[in-house]
């Protein structure tokens, strides 16, 4: 009998490693706020950028499936001409109208292996929902690791604290960039930073999550054309409370096959890696446009409106 005990027991813990959430958690509810600013080097305040705000609702299917739903969703924007600098205003745009259907986000020991998201929608919800789930890899303990995510491929450290885990990429690398020729031809260097913060609450849950990323581009032309962007991502608890009322102890493929069904949404799932940019045929190569526009960039066009024409359309064809 007391052998028998100790089956049940061990039974039980068991399935409980087998069929119990992380122990690091999140919530049923984050308010979702991202955001880009972009400021000249001449400049000291007065960014423009945008930010894309609104409340994401989380629930667990499986201890390796999330279903995740952003709503509301709603672009903000601030630029020279608003009375508040630096400050987000509510702006109508064609994000008020895209289809925007719950998605779901695979993660297996602090790695997101794959995103499944609605076939319809636009590329710019899912790059959006692609960033959201990189927020959702990150390690528990203090390691390096080598990551892909929507930065790319990189090299990854963790430092991990009590209530709280570091998170550092370096060395990130895009497939197919074409960024390395522009930059040998304009002379420019690129530096950046990446990191991300994990604030841990009561029980483990996620309190916030916030990754930055900080990008400077130094021309070695002039110093005015130097170029600062930041892009950050961030995550706050509104609901600490761990939504598992449907998490279920089946494989994962019949639990994300049965709410797919239920959803009635035809999902393609996707990798957590940089979106793809298919080259515009309609923009001319690199050699006929400095071919077409050769008396455009002479130095005594320099300043004029025809110089500055084709320096654009130089540059839009060096990415293609």
């Amino acid at each position: 009998m007391f052998r028998y005990g100790l089956l049940l027991i061990a039974v039980f813990f068991a399935a409980s490693g087998a069929y119990g959430l992380p122990p690091v958690k999140f919530g049923s509810r984050y308010s979702l706020v991202e955001t880009i600013r972009m400021l000249e080097s001449s400049e000291t305040t007065n960014s423009v950028g945008y930010s894309i705000q609104g409340e994401l609702s989380l629930e667990y299917l499986h201890k390796n499936l999330i279903l995740a739903h952003i709503d509301p969703v709603k672009l903000h924007i601030t630029s020279r001409k608003v009375p508040m600098p630096d400050e987000f205003v509510p702006h109508t745009s064609k994000l008020d109208d895209m289809e925007n259907s719950p998605f779901l986000i695979q993660v297996e020991e602090g790695v997101v292996r794959k995103v499944h998201i609605s076939k319809s929608e636009l590329p710019q919800m899912v790059n959006l929902k692609k960033g959201i789930a990189g927020l959702f890899q990150f390690q528990t303990e203090t390691t390096t690791a080598t990551e892909t995510d929507v930065s790319g491929e990189c090299k990854v450290k963790y430092t991990a604290e009590s209530d709280r885990i570091y998170k550092e990429k370096t060395g990130c690398k895009w497939p197919d960039m074409h960024s390395r020729a522009s930059d040998e031809l304009w002379g420019n260097k690129i530096t950046s930073s990446r990191k991300t913060l994990i604030s841990l609450g009561d029980q483990k849950i996620v309190d916030t999550v916030e990754a930055i990323d900080e990008h400077t581009t130094r021309s070695s032309l002039s110093s005015f054309a130097n170029v600062g962007v930041t892009a950050s991502l961030r995550l706050k608890v509104l609901d600490p409370e761990v939504n598992k009322n449907r998490l279920s102890i089946a494989n994962m493929m019949t639990v994300s096959q049965n709410i797919k069904a239920e959803l009635g949404v035809e999902f393609v799932e996707f990798l957590l890696e940089p979106e793809t940019v298919t080259p515009d045929t309609n923009i001319k190569k690199f050699a006929d446009v400095v071919d077409q526009f050769s008396k455009s960039l002479q130095s005594s066009e320099l300043g004029t409106t025809k110089s500055a024409w084709a320096l654009v359309k130089s540059v839009r064809s060096i990415k293609n």
